[in-house]
């Protein structure tokens, strides 16, 4: 697995590596972390190339502390570090795709909730909704929740039925979770269709029927199959809320969801939600773009 990591060296961004312990990641992974200066703040002329220079040295000064950390909290890994002078978002996001067909290519970007703002420094609130929405890349958003690292992990996935719900869903079995994880599997309707008119709203799959059911059925065997302790809800509401509102009931450890879902006409779960959940939850949320 390849992981890009952005890093800037705010508390935030450790606390992004510290929710690697807890994302279900395979024991052998190539990382690469990327601390981004941005130098873009329009400088004197004069003191441009001194200020790029300090930048990109305290850039490389903090990817390197992350390394270090890695490969003692993560012997199996193969990490290096790597520093640009970019706009912080566009920087990650053009290293996690690379140049060409034959470039290192990132499957998961790991990045803060928020970071540093300030000359040469990223302001990752910002950096993050903005990888989130441009990258191509699986992105999570990492927190690490207050005294959970000795509790049982507990994951909420979205689910729509849609192929990127059916990603996220696929990604969670794949990943190597301790004994005793919990899962849960959340379907939320718009509850915004119910002013649309009784043509449309017939067609829409409300909590408690048939297809909704079905739409969990799949999922919930899948996850069973892995090996985790699956339970399913459905509910009706503004997505974003709902999906907050059950993470939060479920005391969850991270949201699990597609980058694209089914559009508003039927279901409104994904997509656009990604970025509304992954700045406004107490925990972390990666969002899965199929392969």
């Amino acid at each position: 697995m390849r992981i890009l990591l952005a890093y800037d060296g705010s508390t935030f961004a450790d606390e992004a590596v510290d929710d690697l312990h807890r994302a279900g990641l395979p024991t052998a992974a190539e990382v690469v972390v990327l601390c981004a200066a941005d130098i873009y703040a329009a400088p004197k002329p004069a003191e441009s190339d001194q200020r790029v220079t300090e930048a990109l040295a305290q850039a490389a000064a903090n990817a390197q502390r992350a390394v270090d950390r890695i490969s003692v909290e993560f012997p199996d890994w193969k990490a290096s570090g790597e520093s640009v002078a970019d706009s912080p978002a566009w920087g990650i996001i053009k290293r996690a795709e690379g140049p060409d067909q034959q470039s290192w290519k990132a499957d998961l970007i790991v990045i803060g909730a928020a970071g540093h703002s300030g000359l040469g420094r990223l302001v990752f609130g910002s950096v993050a909704q903005k990888v989130l929405m441009n990258s191509r890349r699986s992105v999570r958003v990492g927190r690490l929740k207050k005294a959970s690292k000795s509790q049982p992990i507990r994951l909420l996935v979205g689910v729509d039925g849609s192929a990127g719900s059916s990603a996220a869903v696929d990604v969670v079995a794949r990943r190597s979770w301790p004994a005793g994880t919990e899962c849960r599997l959340a379907t939320v309707v718009d509850s915004r269709l119910l002013t649309t008119p009784p043509g449309l709203l017939s067609a829409m799959m409300m909590p408690g029927d048939a297809p909704a059911k079905q739409i969990l059925a799949g999922p919930a065997e899948t996850l069973r199959a892995a090996g985790l302790t699956t339970s399913v809800v459905e509910t009706y509401g503004v997505p974003s809320h709902g999906l907050l509102r059950q993470a939060d009931e479920f005391a969850a450890d991270c949201i699990f969801l597609g980058a694209q879902g089914l559009g508003r006409a039927e279901r409104f779960l994904v997509g656009s939600v990604s970025s509304s959940l992954a700045m406004r939850a107490k925990c972390s949320v990666e969002v899965i773009h199929p392969d």
